[in-house]
């Protein structure tokens, strides 16, 4: 009720409303509140597409969820390192220090300002290139003189450079992946199939599309996939968390979790003829335990036409 009275005012049209939750227990909270609106919805034929209840009024109020990852072991040591060590990084003079050969951020900002005015001098005209020459000599001995100090050989700071454009480059690209981008309709289409067909649906695809492809560029992991490629998979992992969020949440436990659903989706297409089939419990419980996936995922995906097409894409539509 408090959130409805900001929506309503025109002066907070403009305001992003950031809600943090524990998702599953504020759904069965409201499940229990409106335990006479549940029940009826679960008894409704024609209202499956509202269950479970408390998830999808949640939904209704957000725009897109964001899950927090649960800290893995190398997070938490970097964690208690931070808390332990006091020399890594002081508010003077010594910021010029270094952790292995990973130059800092103001470092490398700074480097990108001198290096875009070294550009913009160098392109003056004839006449002045004795001035030129100067002024940009000296700016290149000042950038020398701070990546000296911090320890870098030209070199080895000439790759962190690199790195820093190429990553800036990948993010700029992030930011432009919406509704008008070519390639993010194609992906959309290619998976559109396995959205429930309703327009704020697919507006939420979107949103959480460029979101999630923003994180992964940021992550900076190189990718032997192409952009395409990558984008398809990211989509992938967008649709399951909009339409089957329990198996979204089993595959982002584990790194090669999509990777593992792929591969035991290919597996139970090689052992039936028929993808579905009315009872085949003794086949899923040997699939659950031979790729570690929970028993009620893989009859899940067992018995899901949409669901196995989804895994299984390759392609972009073209």
């Amino acid at each position: 009720e408090a959130l409805n009275v900001f929506f309503a005012q025109s002066a907070y049209s403009n305001c992003v409303y950031i809600l943090g939750m524990h998702r599953d227990m504020v759904a069965a909270s409201m499940e229990i509140a409106y335990e006479k609106l549940a029940k009826t919805i679960d008894d409704h034929p024609h209202l499956a597409d509202q269950r479970p209840f408390g998830r999808r009024f949640l939904e209704k109020i957000s725009q897109f969820i964001v899950r927090i990852p649960e800290p893995g072991e190398s997070n938490i040591n970097s964690f208690v390192t931070s808390l332990t060590t006091t020399d890594i990084l002081e508010n003077d003079e010594s910021s010029n220090k270094r952790i292995g050969k990973i130059a800092p951020i103001n470092l490398l900002k700074e480097a990108e300002e001198i290096k875009e005015k070294v550009k913009e001098i160098k392109n003056k005209a004839k006449e002045e290139v004795k001035e030129i020459k100067g002024e940009t000599e000296a700016l290149e001995n000042r950038l020398k003189e701070k990546i000296n100090l911090a320890g870098f050989s030209d070199n080895e700071f000439q790759e962190s450079y690199n790195q820093y454009e190429d990553r800036k480059e990948r993010l700029e690209k992030a930011k432009q992946v919406d509704e008008h981008d070519k390639t993010a309709r194609q992906v959309f289409e290619s998976v559109r199939f396995a959205l429930k067909n309703n327009p704020r649906q697919y507006k939420r695809f979107f949103n959480v599309l460029r979101f999630e492809n923003f994180l992964e560029q940021s992550a900076g992991v190189e990718k032997e996939n192409s952009a395409e490629e990558q984008l398809l998979f990211v989509a992938k992992k967008v649709v399951l968390e909009l339409e089957y969020p329990d198996i979204a949440s089993w595959a982002r436990r584990d790194s090669e979790g999509m990777n593992i659903l792929k591969e035991y989706t290919k597996e139970i297409t090689n052992k039936s003829n028929n993808l579905i089939v009315s009872d085949n419990s003794q086949l899923i419980d040997n699939f659950s335990r031979t790729f570690g996936i929970p028993i009620h995922i893989c009859e899940k995906i067992y018995s899901d036409q949409s669901l196995i097409e989804l895994l299984l894409i390759e392609k972009i539509a073209k």
